[in-house]
């Protein structure tokens, strides 16, 4: 395995539990969010699970891929210091 390809492997699993980790804290955020908003409202409960699977699922889809997106498009930009200091 090139270097290279080891790099790009490390940071494609860096930028994967960068953007994981971001999009179980919104999931989270938006399901406990949803359950108030519908309780309050005086939804069922029924419906109520059904928006906040729905919501939770689209918070941490987005989430995640907008986050992923950004974070390999960052480090694809910041030259790699390691393998200039590993010439040294």
């Amino acid at each position: 395995m090139s270097q290279s390809f080891a790099a790009a492997l490390e940071s494609a699993r860096a930028a994967h539990s960068f953007s994981l980790a971001a999009a179980s804290v919104a999931a989270s955020i938006t399901v406990v969010i949803a359950f108030a908003a519908f309780m309050i409202v005086g939804a069922g409960i029924t419906t109520t699970a059904t928006w906040m699977f729905a919501l939770g699922l689209l918070a941490a889809g987005g989430t995640y891929l907008g986050t992923f997106l950004g974070v390999r498009g960052k480090m694809r930009e910041v030259p790699d210091t390691r393998a200039a200091a590993a010439q040294v």
